[in-house]
């Protein structure tokens, strides 16, 4: 009787590597250096799901090009004073499509991905008493399973999230409901984070709305009283929702999660870069980045690269934010709904002011208008985005760019801010001081200084006391840097740092 033909195994790109990959990292909280046994698991899903040789699936797994591969192997050879190879890209993609790969090879090969011959596929092994589990945790579960094979395996606690229980045990949720008078929770969010992690049941998009809104709190939490008392219980959340990936009950549940560590991500990055540091804000910009893109959220995604745009304005380069700015309305595209639309062309006009390009930036102002169509979503990401807000885009892109009429803009602007926007006062109140200070008013510009760096006090913005910092080095103060008014903006300047 003739054989069936099989089908073949399909192949998948390498963005579809790349996915899992990422998933099971930041699963983890995105280590520098992954451990071996978690390469090896990222390895398995790789194979399981893509179909490529073991080799290659390693390769992948460590997130190398074959380039970067044979780089890498150069360079072990070097550091452990081996001989040195002659190998090329050809001959590595030759192992990886199952050509044979010399002993002396392999041994290099081994040690570059710090496991054995078995492992990378290279060898068989014939042991035939039973062995230990090569790894030992348990495989993070394929979105994609029933809901009966979940079921039997909820008792189960993934051992690399414990971390993530002990937070929830003693971090975010009893950092923020402890005090009633700053924020009141649901005690039902408390019961129901902690059932997810004794096990008994998997996160759905219940549990989801319950983080969302514990997160949306702690952003109005922010714009009342400032960034400090918040970097630690938001950091231990992002850990949490970290930990909660594997648990995810579905494809969906786990996009939705992805989101909202890409959320919960740029809220840290924004909370450090109110504190004065920029650099690990980038780093926390860019991780935010990658989970939108996991999460396949191209609006979102463009969201932060919009903020990727402020925070490079923030660090004195507005070539990187013209350049981040376009590459945010690009991403957009038709995802985005009108309000992001109008604070993504809004932020592209702030970089081209920062940058000193009139005409670009008043023409993305406008830009930023016409897209100001509906209402923002409270709920959302950009839910400060309204018109009094535009307003201020509009009043700082014309201070910044000289022009007079941008005082008008900022005044109006502080008039109608929310007063649960405290911190935000200390931005525009400096640039009334440089706006003041441009006319050659002294007494006027340090007066809006001392205003802008009592609240930023009060809030623990560094970045509003840097904004006073700067308003400081006008040219007009430093000129009449003997003044009583710029002395007395000196001494609390002093006092403030």
């Amino acid at each position: 009787m003739p054989k069936t033909a099989q089908p073949a195994r399909e192949l998948h790109n390498p963005r579809c590597a790349e996915r899992h990959r990422m998933r099971l990292l930041l699963a983890v909280g995105e280590p520098a250096d992954p451990p071996a046994d978690l390469l090896f698991q990222i390895t398995l899903e790789i194979e399981a799901c893509c179909g490529h040789p073991r080799l290659k699936c390693f390769r992948l797994a460590h997130g190398w090009t074959v380039d970067r591969a044979v780089a890498n192997l150069h360079q072990l050879t070097a550091d452990l004073g081996l001989k040195p190879t002659g190998l090329t890209r050809r001959s590595w993609l030759d192992w990886e499509t199952g050509n044979g790969m010399r002993r002396d090879y392999q041994d290099v090969v081994c040690r570059l991905f710090d496991t054995g011959p078995v492992q990378l596929g290279l060898a068989s092994d014939y042991t035939p008493r039973p062995r230990p589990p090569l790894v030992d945790r348990p495989s993070v579960p394929d979105p994609e399973a029933s809901t009966a094979t979940l079921e039997a395996e909820s008792g189960q606690v993934r051992p690399w999230i414990s971390e993530g229980a002990q937070y929830v045990e003693g971090g975010l949720i009893q950092s923020l409901a402890a005090d009633e008078s700053t924020i009141s929770l649901d005690p039902e969010v408390n019961t129901r984070l902690s059932v997810i992690f004794r096990g008994t049941r998997r996160v759905d998009a219940e549990a989801v709305a319950h983080l969302r809104r514990i997160l949306s709190e702690a952003r109005r939490l922010d714009d009342l009283l400032g960034s400090r008392d918040l970097i630690d219980p938001v950091a231990a959340q992002l850990r949490l929702v970290c930990g909660l990936l594997p648990e995810a009950t579905g494809r969906s549940v786990s996009a939705s999660l992805c989101s909202l560590i890409s959320e919960m991500s740029q809220f840290l990055a924004w909370l450090w870069l109110d504190l004065g540091n920029g650099d690990r804000a980038r780093s926390l910009y860019r991780q935010a980045l990658r989970s939108a893109e996991y999460a396949g959220d191209d609006a979102l995604a463009s969201y932060m690269l919009g903020w990727l745009s402020f925070s490079a304005t923030c660090g004195g380069n507005p070539r990187e934010a013209v350049t981040m700015a376009k590459a945010a309305q690009a991403r957009a595209g038709s995802a985005a709904v009108a309000p992001l639309r109008g604070w993504l062309a809004a932020i592209q006009g702030r970089a081209f002011a920062y940058a000193g390009q009139a005409g670009p930036s008043l023409r993305a102002l406008e830009r930023a208008e016409r897209e100001m169509t509906s209402q923002v979503d409270e709920d959302s990401p950009w839910y400060f985005f309204g018109d009094a807000a535009l307003r201020g885009y509009r009043g700082t892109c014309l201070v910044m760019l000289g022009q007079k009429e941008g005082r008008a803009d900022i005044e109006q602007t502080l008039r109608d801010l929310d007063p649960a926007f405290v911190r935000t006062r200390t931005i525009y109140s400096s640039l009334l001081g440089k706006a003041s200070a441009d006319e050659g008013d002294v007494d006027r510009a340090c007066e809006h200084g001392l205003d802008a760096l009592r609240v930023a006090v009060d809030t623990a913005s560094v970045r509003g006391v840097d904004a006073v910092r700067q308003l400081r080095k006008h040219p007009v103060l430093v000129r009449s840097e003997d003044s009583d008014a710029v002395l007395r903006l000196d001494e609390q300047l002093f006092l403030a740092s």
